[in-house]
């Protein structure tokens, strides 16, 4: 069987949950890992969705066979947080529970799919002129990237899928935070003097 290519750069994407210059703990217990990685938010429309579950659809049934679409449906690659959504309050009423108290994804996330990928290197971070980025200020959850991904298969006891590992990262362009505190130029005005500051309430 030939070797199938899993490395591909996705272009702009909007990401979250971005952590490219520190990591963050991932799993839980004695399984947790201190990770790099970011979740990116996928259009339905995109010109390489397609590709990306050609990808993983490829590998998962060369490590799976005939099993693959009951792995897929367990863990998918490209989660559908909205649709996920409508189905689990569909579950909710059929089973006699509230619908309403299952969170609701972001509205940001209708119409797309979430790809998360992880390293245990820390990815290099350019600019659109290839230059590198220090500094999380410049580079945050809600920037349009582009990024190189590499997909694999794992099979860990119960655990198991197709999962995307991330590679490199440059800055397509700056976009709305998403989440967090947000940048203080967009809270402050600039001061001219200290001594004409108005400190009344508005």
């Amino acid at each position: 069987m030939s070797k199938i290519d899993s490395s591909i750069k996705i272009k702009n994407v909007r990401c979250s949950y971005a952590h490219f210059f520190e990591p963050r703990s991932v799993g839980e217990g004695d399984n947790a890992k201190m990770k790099f990685g970011t979740a990116l938010i996928i259009p339905y429309d995109h010109p390489q969705a397609e590709t990306i579950k050609d990808i993983a659809d490829a590998l998962g049934e060369a490590k799976f066979g005939q099993k693959w679409a009951t792995v897929k449906r367990n863990r998918p690659p490209l989660r559908d947080p909205w649709r996920e959504y409508k189905k689990a309050c569909k579950d909710a009423e059929e089973e006699g529970d509230d619908p309403a108290e299952i969170e609701k994804p972001a509205d940001y996330l209708k119409g797309s799919y979430v790809l998360n990928v992880n390293s245990d290197r820390k990815p290099q971070v350019v600019d659109q002129k290839v230059q590198p980025i220090f500094e999380e200020a410049e580079l945050y959850s809600g920037c349009y990237i582009n990024i190189s991904c590499r997909g694999f298969a794992y099979d860990k006891e119960s655990n198991r899928g197709v999962a995307f590992g991330m590679n490199n990262v440059q800055l397509v362009k700056q976009g709305e935070r998403l989440g967090g505190a947000p940048n203080a130029e967009e809270e402050f005005d600039e001061i001219k003097s200290a001594e004409d500051e108005d400190f009344e309430l508005t």
